[in-house]
Formats: C-alpha cells, sequence, structure tokens
C-alpha cells in the first residue's frame, strides 16, 4: 500500500484476505467481497495500517472466453496508527482490475488498483489526511 500524508509518501507491503460470492441471482458479472488485511510500517511518517476491512461489489464485464474487467465499490473501514495515536474511520473505496482465467486450468491471475481512502482534508494530525492506495 502506498500512504501520503501531508507531503510525506510511504510504501510498505500489506496483505489481505477475502472472502466473496458470485451474485448469479442478479447476473454472473457481479459479485461481492469482504477483505480483510493488514499493512506494514511507514517510516516516513512513523506510522502503520493496524487493520482495514473492505466492503465491495464487483461488477465485470467478459472481454473475450478468459478475460474480465471488472470495478470495485464499497467502502472500507480502516484503523491506522500515526505518530503513537490510533485513528479510525470508515470512507467508501474503489478500484478497477483485469482478471485472466487460464484454459485448462484452475487457476486464475488477477491484477488491480484500488483506492481504500481518499484525503479528505489537509490535517496532518489525523487519518483524514491519509491518501492510501
Amino acid at each position: 500500500m502506498r500512504v501520503d500524508l501531508a507531503g510525506n509518501r510511504s510504501t510498505a507491503p500489506a496483505f489481505y484476505f477475502a472472502a466473496g460470492s458470485q451474485l448469479n441471482w442478479l447476473t454472473p458479472l457481479l459479485s461481492a467481497e469482504i477483505r480483510l488485511g493488514f499493512g506494514g510500517q511507514y517510516a516516513n511518517f512513523n506510522g502503520d495500517i493496524n487493520s482495514y476491512t473492505a466492503y465491495l461489489l464487483k461488477p465485470g464485464f467478459a472481454v473475450g472466453r478468459f478475460w474480465q474487467v471488472y470495478g470495485l465499490l464499497g467502502a472500507t473501514t480502516m484503523s491506522v496508527n500515526v505518530g503513537g495515536a490510533t485513528y479510525a474511520s470508515t470512507q467508501f473505496s474503489y478500484g478497477a482490475g483485469v482478471h485472466y482465467h487460464i484454459p485448462n486450468e484452475s487457476f486464475t491471475f488477477d491484477a488491480e488498483w484500488m483506492q481504500y481512502r481518499k484525503r479528505s482534508d489537509q490535517n496532518a494530525a489525523s487519518i483524514t489526511g491519509m491518501d492510501i492506495t
């Protein structure tokens, strides 16, 4: 994850576990997903991401037999440590990705970009000043 806070930018590994389901009763190209994750240490501003939970809808569009492009829309609840203080909030999240199903195999490959939270002001003393992708 990349975090921008008051002009400081830092990148650290982040991990999540996802559970989801296709919403076939609406359309086979729509699914719902929950992500439970945590981030690493961000040395540029003495902070880290304790945990986050993202609740996402994932509408897709088939592009050929094995490819699908998709969007991600939902909300993320995130707890962050910055300079020894802990902040938590929920904010709108969005993203986009591409999905490839490897022919004749039970494997898929996804690449995506996510905006977990967008900076809502420039106040460096709280989570509202953070931009996390």
